[in-house]
C-alpha cells in the first residue's frame, strides 16, 4: 500500500447533507488501498454543533435525512433516555442513571456516578453482602432468615454473631430495659460430691 503524503485535501462536505459516494470517489483518487480500508456504505455520523445532536441515517434509498432518535433513544447535549414519565430511563454524565421519572431527584430508581443507588422497594433472591467485598462483612440470607457476620461460629469459643428466628447468638449482650424470659439457662458444669436435694418452690409474700 502507498500513501501520498503530499496529496492535499479539497474535499468539502456540508453540514446539512453528506455526500457518501463523493467522499469514496475521493478516498480512491489518494490510494485504491485506502479507499477499500475506509470504504461507507451506510454511516451513522454526528455533525453539527450548539443546539445540534443529530445523525445522519441512510434511507435506504440513496437519500439521507437528519434524526436525532436512534433505536427509541432520544440523544441531547448530554443526556441519553428514552420514554416518558413512570416509563422514563435517564442516562447523564456526571449525574448517573434512573428510570421511572424524568427527574432524577424524583425517580424511584437511581444510580449516581460514585455508585449510591437509591431505590423505593426491592426483592433480592438469595444471599446478599453488605459491607466490603472481602471479609468481615453482614451476611443476610432471606431464604433462611437469617443475619450474622461472615465470621459466624457457634458455641462457647465461637466468634462472630447471628439470628435467626430461633435463636440470638453473640459475644456480649446488653439490655437499656428489661430482659424477659419464660427460661434462662446458663451453660454451667457443676460436680456435687454429696447429696442433692430436690424440694418443692413457692412464691415469695414480699420481696426479700
Amino acid at each position: 500500500m502507498s500513501y501520498n503524503a503530499g496529496k492535499v485535501s479539497n474535499y468539502t462536505g456540508s453540514n446539512v447533507i453528506f455526500d457518501v459516494n463523493k467522499l469514496n470517489s475521493y478516498l480512491g483518487n489518494i490510494d485504491n488501498d485506502l479507499k477499500t480500508l475506509f470504504m461507507l456504505a451506510s454511516p451513522i455520523y454526528q455533525f453539527g454543533s450548539g443546539d445540534q445532536y443529530e445523525y445522519l441515517q441512510s434511507q435506504g434509498d440513496s437519500t439521507w435525512s437528519w434524526a436525532s432518535v436512534i433505536g427509541g433513544w432520544n440523544i441531547t447535549v448530554d443526556t441519553l433516555y428514552a420514554g416518558t414519565g413512570s416509563s422514563f430511563i435517564g442516562l447523564r454524565p456526571a449525574v448517573g442513571i434512573w428510570l421511572g421519572a424524568e427527574a432524577i431527584l424524583d425517580a424511584p430508581f437511581s444510580i449516581d456516578p460514585a455508585g449510591v443507588l437509591h431505590a423505593h422497594s426491592g426483592l433480592i433472591d438469595g444471599l446478599m453482602k453488605v459491607g466490603s467485598s472481602t471479609a468481615p462483612y453482614v451476611l443476610i440470607d432471606g431464604t433462611n432468615k437469617q443475619i450474622s457476620s461472615s465470621d459466624y461460629v457457634s458455641g462457647q469459643l465461637g466468634s462472630g454473631w447471628a439470628v435467626t428466628t430461633e435463636l440470638a447468638e453473640f459475644q456480649n449482650i446488653r439490655a437499656r430495659g428489661k430482659l424477659v424470659g419464660a427460661t434462662f439457662e446458663k451453660d454451667t458444669i457443676s460436680s456435687v460430691g454429696g447429696n442433692f436435694l430436690v424440694c418443692d418452690s413457692d412464691i415469695l409474700d414480699e420481696d426479700m
